[in-house]
């Protein structure tokens, strides 16, 4: 510190004071400074004017605004808010650029367009906008009925659904009758509409039936059978007891429902006073800093129903179509104001398991099962986010619910645990034996199909619109009636954001529409927890369009491996350029069959002869070649 404090406070005064007077000097005769100035005062006129910015709505959402006295639209069209923040809650900025190619650069803030241009001109607000309905010609949006069961159990249920075909699933079925040995009344909730027909599959099961696609996930769903079941006096004190609150991203029951329910009815009877919970799940997590119950299954007891905390949380949950925003504000929300509120909550599983283990419960299936008798599986572990042996739990299902396990989807032959610490050979054997072993089977279900009359399903897959290699091939199978041929656009999941995404496969599918029947073109819409519906399902020969782009499974890592379909890559060499067989197999290190599925160059050879499209000349003749010489000398894997 100088001795004479004053003099230099003076003398930083005159030094900083200058520069100010400089500064200001110099900007207040800049024409860029005046232009800025101007066009501010009027973006917030026109954005003002518009109403766009919920000005209520915005001091709630951001209370820096409140805390600090600014004006809310102000605050919006100050970079990087303009970009970053909402104006009110149905309105996002980058959405609206995304789904208008013009506004990216058109030099003006994108909502200041919007509240200018896009309103008059009734311009999308988003890319879900522009997308036509995904769903088969005949499905409908309805509301049906069914006769009212007597309180036996005192418990209701709201379930959530989704199905991109338009029908019911016999494992949602499944779940269904395992849940109504405990509850009542379900109000059904699927966020897609329904093939008529098909409505008639729930009579006896639920208590009402919505379809409509509303876009918002599970909890979309949720908030739908709160208001249904409220209308329907199924929460009323005389009949209800409980809530169930639970969605089709399970398998179950594996055990009885019933078991569950009266083990968490012991732990509370034997639980100390300060240790009771008003509400619980099967399984707890804890993200951003807030330990919560999972959403794929909640039972909210008679103290949550009665304290109204539960209906001011669903009646005023706004509609998230993000699934992150799902994730914080509703799914972990929902349990952090009931906490707040007094209410405590319990789970089937540890609530530490989290911690203990470092990952979610649902990738230790075999420990949720042999140590909690977990009577849920979930459709993620299935899909090979598992750190424990797929097939061990897959023989406990198997056990102790055969019925069950006949109607799960073919298991990935290498989970995630695999992969992550086995070392690299024996992770890409596990993966190239099962392929093996599955390519057999197929290669004679689909002979015995042609035998028999039925022709055989061929599924072409495309990520991007201006690669279609194989449309030669699709073309030439369309002539031929032993060939049912679907062609479908995929989305692209190493894009960043869904709008992206769903941007590309709109352009894809539009592509497609211009070569081929609409009948024949296939696409696919997120389900109720936000994953890619898989197409491939029913296919006996899927086709992918290049290596880089769809044979390594990109449209959904899930599938990558052990599934019963017959791969065939068509892949565009003029792109590529000519390289051997030897350099194109090394090029090619991200190539799922590529990597994982020869043991060496010369299967690769012995594969790409069969399967690789050959400039414009190809055809069906290929596949046909390759699938009379699958299981003969001249392929044979080692």
């Amino acid at each position: 510190m100088p001795e004479k404090p004053f003099a230099f406070l003076a003398a930083l005064a005159r030094r900083d004071g200058l520069a100010m007077i400089g500064k200001v000097a110099r900007y207040g005769f800049s024409p860029k400074a005046w232009r800025w100035f101007l066009n501010n005062l009027e973006y917030r006129r026109i954005v003002k004017k518009s109403g766009l910015v919920d000005e209520a709505w915005y001091r709630r959402e951001y209370p820096d605004v409140m805390d600090r006295g600014l004006d809310p639209v102000q605050d919006f069209l100050t970079p990087p808010h303009d970009q970053l923040r909402l104006p009110n809650p149905d309105f996002v900025p980058a959405e609206y650029a995304a789904a208008n190619f013009d506004v990216k650069v058109c030099g003006l803030p994108w909502a200041v367009h919007y509240a200018r241009d896009g309103m008059r001109e009734g311009r999308p607000t988003s890319l879900l906008d522009n997308i036509e309905n995904p769903f088969p010609d005949g499905s409908v949006e309805l509301r049906r009925e069914f006769p009212p069961v007597p309180p036996r159990h005192r418990r209701t249920a709201v379930f959530a659904s989704f199905s991109a075909d338009g029908r019911i699933k016999d494992t949602v079925l499944y779940y269904l009758r395992g849940l109504r040995q405990v509850v009542d009344n379900i109000v059904f909730v699927a966020n897609s509409p329904v093939l008529p027909d098909e409505v008639a599959k729930l009579d006896g099961l639920v208590r009402l039936a919505v379809f409509r696609h509303h876009g918002c996930y599970d909890f979309g769903s949720y908030k739908i059978g709160w208001i249904e079941a409220k209308k329907l006096g199924l929460l009323g004190p005389d009949i209800c007891d409980e809530l169930v609150v639970c969605n089709d991203s399970c398998y179950g029951p594996v055990f009885p429902f019933s078991e569950t329910f009266d083990e968490m009815a012991r732990r509370y009877r034997e639980a100390k006073p300060e240790d009771k919970f008003d509400f619980w799940g099967m399984t707890a997590h804890e993200l951003f800093r807030r330990p919560h119950v999972q959403s794929y299954f909640y039972v909210f007891g008679k103290g949550v129903l009665e304290s109204r905390d539960l209906d001011r949380f669903f009646t005023t949950l706004e509609d998230y179509r993000d699934r992150g925003q799902v994730v914080y504000f509703c799914e972990t929300m929902l349990s952090t104001r009931l906490l707040d509120n007094g209410h405590a909550f319990a789970s089937l599983v540890p609530r530490n398991f989290s911690t203990e283990y470092k990952s979610p419960p649902i990738k230790f299936p075999v420990t949720l099962f042999s140590e909690y008798r977990m009577p849920l599986l979930k459709a993620k572990t299935l899909k090979g986010e598992s750190k424990e042996d797929l097939g061990a739990a897959m023989e406990i299902v198997r056990r102790c619910n055969s019925d069950l396990a006949a109607l799960l989807p073919p298991q990935p032959g290498v989970t995630a645990f695999e992969k992550d610490c086995a070392n690299p050979g024996t992770s890409a054997k596990l993966a190239r034996d099962s392929h093996i072993a599955a390519l057999p089977g197929k290669a004679a279900a689909i002979r015995g199909a042609q035998a028999s009359g039925r022709p055989v399903r061929l599924l072409f897959l495309s990520l991007r619109a201006d690669i279609l290699p194989w449309a030669t091939a699709a073309e030439a199978a369309l002539r031929d009636p032993s060939f049912l041929v679907r062609v479908a656009a995929v989305p692209d999941l190493r894009l960043e954001s869904v709008p992206s995404q769903f941007r590309a496969l709109r352009e894809t599918r539009s592509s497609l529409l211009e070569k081929f029947p609409a009948e024949t073109v296939l696409w696919t819409v997120p389900n109720v927890t936000g994953e890619w519906d898989d197409l491939t399902a029913d296919a006996d020969v899927v086709v992918y369009a290049t290596a880089e782009d769809a044979s390594d499974f990109r449209y959904n890592p899930h599938w990558s491996v052990g599934r019963p379909f017959l791969p065939v890559l068509f892949f565009d060499r003029r792109a590529a350029g000519p390289y051997p067989p030897e350099k194109e197999f090394a090029r090619q290190n991200y190539a799922y069959f590529w990597k994982v599925f020869f043991a060496d160059v010369k299967e690769f050879t012995a594969y790409n002869h069969y399967s690789h499209q050959k400039g414009e000349n190809a055809s069906m003749s290929d596949v046909r070649h390759f699938l009379s010489v699958l299981e003969s000398e001249s392929f044979t894997p080692s």
